[in-house]
């Protein structure tokens, strides 16, 4: 026959135990959990304090460049806006006067003279084999025999030309300036970075 007295503390060790063990693995489960907030809470603490060091960093730059700029711009010497002879001409209304084309016999005018030059640039393909004083003549008394109609017409194909050509070497000359702004701001960044790290070490 079994004790009655001897089973009862036995079952009662065995729940004793079985709570040990439910709280043993609580506790591991609490400390994991901690390890991951700590964890998170360090890179958070990181992450703000480069943050701040990033902020400071960009404002002791920005101050630079503003007081850079601000002590430059009084040095800087006024110069007079650049107007075009081309441009302004293509704003007045109706065909190019004979001011501008020149007379039958002479291309004194220095605008006339460039239309001049683009003419004998475009018809003297016509005489490559002959001499370069042949070639003179004979397009010279070509552009004196042409009619005021016809010049205006080579006129407008100059300007249109030279009109191209200038939005060419602008739209050129904004992709260089793009290319080195963008080489700048990279240089920058890193120079940037470089001094976060810096202090963050120190």
């Amino acid at each position: 026959m079994v004790n009655i007295k001897e089973a009862a503390p036995e079952s009662e060790e065995q729940k004793i135990k079985q709570k040990c063990s439910e709280l043993k693995k609580r506790i591991q489960e609490v400390e994991e959990c901690n390890e991951v907030s700590l964890l998170a809470l360090s890179r958070t603490r990181a992450s703000i304090r480069r943050s701040r060091i990033q902020h400071a960093v960009l404002l002791e730059r920005l101050q630079d460049r503003l007081s850079s700029t601000s002590s430059a711009e009084p040095n800087r010497p006024w110069s007079p806006a650049y107007l075009d002879d081309n441009f302004t001409s293509k704003k007045n209304s109706g065909p190019p006067n004979s001011s501008v084309l020149g007379s039958k016999d002479k291309v004194d005018n220095p605008q006339s003279r460039e239309i001049f030059d683009y003419f004998k640039f475009t018809e003297g393909k016509q005489y490559q084999s002959s001499s370069e004083e042949v070639k003179h003549e004979i397009l010279r008394n070509k552009w004196n025999q042409m009619s005021s109609e016809e010049r205006c017409t080579i006129a407008k194909r100059f300007e249109l030309e030279q009109c191209e050509t200038r939005e060419n070497h602008i739209c050129e000359s904004n992709e260089v300036e793009q290319k080195n702004t963008e080489s700048e701001d990279e240089f920058a960044s890193r120079e940037v970075e470089r001094e976060i790290r810096a202090r963050e070490i120190s």
